[in-house]
């Protein structure tokens, strides 16, 4: 059973000791997404994943899964008997929901199961805090409960049998022996791109697998940790997705300094012109820069929509300070690597960056071929990447305080599918208009598109400004 990181007043229940004494930490980005993870995950999943709940309960989580992702498959397991019909009913009619009464281990057989009755063993309620693990000694009192004896396997032996050759999305409540199934199974792991699980700083049962050895396998297998949600010196949440490494080999970089942003960009030798200014230690779109410096208030989050190679988002990260987030949509893979690459130089923890491109609707699309002359440039098209749009109306995003856009293009698009977004947040939009087009002597069907985009942020409430050439300013009345 899925409870963000809460299962653990659970326990304070069983554990006669005060939360006060356990103080709430947090650490990655995307604090404020506590309680709509799904919605961040989403970031880093495609519209049909390949879903595997180990340990599912009664089915809540799986249900909240299942409707997130309809295009999806959610493989649930649940080992505990008593639970598992419990599991059945809720999930029913759900097409895209497989149950299985079967627990995941590091062996593939029987193994004992250590159900949970609570402090005295007389309350089933406590049956989601159950484990493969047995309590440790100090524990043993607050897991009584009956022992019984359950069907294991281990993950790749299970996929491989029912032909599962990936799963894109990995959802773990094990009662401690997360590290124990991961490691069993490193094959399926390599398909893995979203891992999320609970977390443990105290040692509940034997063999209880700690913070500090999953994040150091998790991060050997490839992974990075993206949210983290705990108490410290208890337990909690955590969120970890699979790393995008720089290509150094194909390029030649160099570590160039912008001194009047005080930032280091990583750039390559492609003659694209945003990067031969970097090169010079020119702060490309300083204008730009100095508005995002007005307008982003720490503490909420901004969004950098088609942000490149991360000159706007450093910016963005250093406004919105250790309490807010910076969401950076960038649907070209090269371009998105860099500006990883970028935001780890410049001490950027504060982001969450993402292939997905934002549009009126889902669908898949694929980008031109990047000129390199212009990689900033690119538009939707053909013979580039390959993602997917998303309107991000299907974020339920809160507390925006600014939006830069530069899309290409696709303008009107983007703001069609976030529509209710600008609605609830009213937040200041920085946007360019179909780059290479002046309105004031383009021709009068470009002039019509100018005139479609106003049109739509100024229904909405915004009054709109020209900031300089092609950029403009809305800012709600």
């Amino acid at each position: 059973m899925y409870y963000p990181f809460f299962s653990s007043l659970l326990l304070i229940f069983i554990i006669p000791l005060s939360a006060i004494e356990y103080p709430y930490r947090f650490e990655g980005a995307g604090e404020e997404f506590q309680k709509q993870q799904l919605d961040l995950i989403s970031l880093f999943l495609p519209q049909d994943p390949i879903i595997l709940e180990i340990g599912a309960y009664c089915g809540a989580e799986t249900v909240s899964l299942a409707t997130k992702w309809p295009l999806g498959t959610v493989i649930a397991f649940e080992p505990n008997p008593s639970v598992y019909p419990k599991l059945m009913s809720s999930t029913q009619g759900f097409y895209n929901i497989e149950t299985y009464n079967l627990a995941a281990s590091n062996i593939t057989g029987e193994a004992p199961f250590y159900i949970c009755h609570g402090t005295h063993g007389k309350d089933p309620s406590f049956e989601h805090a159950s484990s493969l693990l047995p309590p440790s000694n100090e524990m043993r009192v607050h897991y009584e409960g009956p022992v019984i004896t359950v069907p294991t396997t281990l993950l790749d032996t299970w996929c491989k049998e029912n032909l599962i050759q990936k799963v894109d999305f990995m959802r773990l409540d094990l009662q401690g022996a997360e590290l124990q199934v991961l490691q069993s199974s490193p094959e399926i792991l390599k398909s893995v791109q979203v891992i999320s699980l609970e977390t443990y700083f105290f040692p509940f049962r034997l063999g209880t697998t700690m913070y500090r050895d999953l994040r150091q396998f998790l991060e050997a297998a490839g992974f990075r940790l993206l949210s983290h949600w705990y108490r410290e010196g208890l337990q909690g949440q955590a969120i970890f997705i699979k790393n995008e490494a720089i290509d150094f080999e194909h390029h030649n970089y160099q570590k160039c300094y912008i001194p009047d942003l005080q930032a280091y960009f990583f750039v390559d030798d492609i003659p694209d012109g945003i990067k031969w200014h970097l090169k010079q230690g020119i702060y490309w779109e300083s204008g730009i820069g100095n508005l995002i410096k007005q307008y982003v208030k720490e503490g909420t989050l901004a969004l950098d929509i088609g942000a490149h190679i991360g000159i706007h988002t450093v910016t963005m990260s250093r406004k919105v300070g250790p309490k807010g987030t910076v969401i950076a949509f960038e649907p070209q893979k090269k371009m998105l690597k860099e500006q990883l690459q970028n935001l780890k130089a410049n001490g950027c923890k504060n982001v969450i960056s993402t292939r997905k491109a934002l549009g009126e609707t889902y669908k898949n699309i694929e980008m031109c071929k990047a000129n390199p002359f212009n990689e900033g440039g690119t538009t939707i098209g053909e013979g580039g990447d390959k993602t997917e749009m998303i309107p991000l109306d299907s974020l339920h995003l809160q507390n925006i305080s600014l939006i830069k856009m530069d899309v290409e293009r696709t303008e009107l698009y983007v703001l069609q599918g976030a529509r209710e977004t600008l609605l609830r947040n009213k937040p200041i939009i920085i946007f360019e208009v179909l780059a290479g087009d002046d309105y004031l002597t383009c021709s009068d069907a470009v002039r019509k598109d100018f005139k479609e985009i106003f049109s739509f942020v100024e229904a909405l409430g915004y009054k709109v400004e020209l900031i300089f050439g092609n950029d403009y300013l809305a800012t709600p009345l």
